[in-house]
């Protein structure tokens, strides 16, 4: 069940994603710096975007000399989110310059080199390391945070602050002896804007451990080291803080949702599902009613769980499709509830998506475009492409292909 369920969502998460076009550019050819040393080699062609190195070595020998950082953008020509960055982010004028103003940028193809990418503990691409000019990682941000230059340079402005921030931040709580919640929440959050999450979740720790389990001035620290360890990927223990939380939370205090929400992940991916389809449903007709924009995160726990908590080999072709339909209606009943809301239009896209999925397509072609029309930086641009690929399926690509070959 849970691998099935592991599965499920990341098809999912990638049938939401923007389609991503391939780049074609060449690597320029080595310009000479001078008789003898020629200069480091870079991924770009001349254009107003970041003229990334490519020698890691060469590229730190530069950061010294120009007393700057290095910013390492470790990648994967397979890699969809890295392709979107080089064409949507890094090719922007204003990015580059906001890039070269404090570091060295160098791309690392980590299947060219991968002892260097093990050494930085690569495990997925895009990952974005902001280091010293000896390499040492101050910085670690997994996946394309930012899908635009705007986006792009607000991170990099925050990441700023961040590092600024730091050293008070741990003398304080160092001073504190670990101890001062305040300080310490303090630190976590610095460390995590960083992407430094065992660092963050290390704090959480000197916090809780010589308190009692029922302090209830910990559940803010609880509910953070959770979030850290979902990060993580150690569903487990964040559901034993989780729990924890939960149990020390009065029934009218807000963060209530929240953590129900997050109890509800973990528990799918740990299994733990006995009567948790009636918690959700529950908590669905709770926000429902309430008009909470929250509703649609109980929405989707709901469609994790029974639609894609299956294989479709575990559940009769009748049953997904009438999942599907009830899912679309979960959706549309979200999309009434949340009129005047911002994330309406979230609602909106789901309903077509499951609509479609339900077979009721031309009713989805039209709500997706709908979806598109409203023009939400987000939502509108993934409809785009989900609805692309209804018009154009990949299938019909590969037949026409064959075809013209044959």
């Amino acid at each position: 069940m849970r691998s099935r369920l592991i599965c499920s969502l990341a098809l999912a998460s990638l049938l939401f994603a923007p389609l991503l076009a391939a780049q074609t550019d060449e690597p320029i050819p080595p310009t000479p710096k001078g008789p003898e040393e020629p200069a480091p080699k870079t991924s770009e062609k001349p254009s107003e975007g970041i003229k990334f190195l490519t020698d890691f070595a060469a590229a730190k020998k530069l950061a010294e000399e120009q007393k700057k950082g290095l910013f390492i953008d470790f990648m994967a020509e397979w890699c969809g989110p890295c392709k979107m960055l080089d064409k949507d982010v890094w090719s922007d004028k204003g990015v580059a310059e906001r890039v070269s103003r404090d570091y060295v940028p160098v791309k690392i193809d980590v299947d060219e080199q991968q002892e260097l990418a093990a050494s930085y503990e690569i495990m997925a691409m895009p990952t974005l390391i902001i280091a010293d000019a000896q390499g040492n990682a101050k910085v670690r941000q997994v996946g394309a945070a930012f899908d635009n230059p705007k986006d792009a340079l607000k991170w990099f402005d925050d990441i700023a602050v961040a590092l600024k921030e730091l050293p008070e931040a741990e003398k304080a709580f160092a001073e504190s002896k670990n101890s001062d919640i305040a300080k310490g929440m303090k630190l976590a959050e610095v460390y995590g804007k960083l992407g430094l999450n065992s660092k963050a979740s290390k704090v959480c720790e000197d916090l809780i451990n010589g308190r009692e389990e029922k302090d209830s001035t910990l559940v803010d620290v609880r509910i953070k080291l959770a979030d850290l360890q979902l990060e993580e990927g150690d569903s487990s223990a964040a559901l034993g803080q989780l729990k924890i939380a939960l149990g020390l939370l009065a029934k009218d205090d807000k963060r209530q949702v929240d953590v129900k929400l997050k109890l509800m992940d973990c528990r799918m991916y740990e299994q733990e599902t006995e009567g948790l389809q009636v918690e959700i449903e529950a908590l669905y007709a709770e926000l429902l009613k309430a008009k909470d924009e929250r509703v649609l995160d109980a929405g989707m726990k709901w469609v994790q769980l029974v639609v894609w908590g299956s294989s479709s080999e575990d559940v009769d072709e009748k049953v997904t499709v009438e999942n599907h339909k009830k899912a679309r209606g979960l959706f549309l009943d979200c999309v009434k509830a949340l009129e005047g809301s911002k994330r309406k239009v979230e609602g909106q896209f789901y309903a077509a998506y499951f609509g479609w999925e339900a077979g009721e397509k031309d009713a989805a072609k039209k709500e997706m475009q709908a979806v598109i029309e409203a023009k939400d930086a987000k939502w509108s641009k993934i409809a785009t492409d989900v609805l692309k690929q209804w018009e154009n399926p990949e299938g019909e690509e590969k037949e026409g292909a064959e075809g013209d070959e044959g």
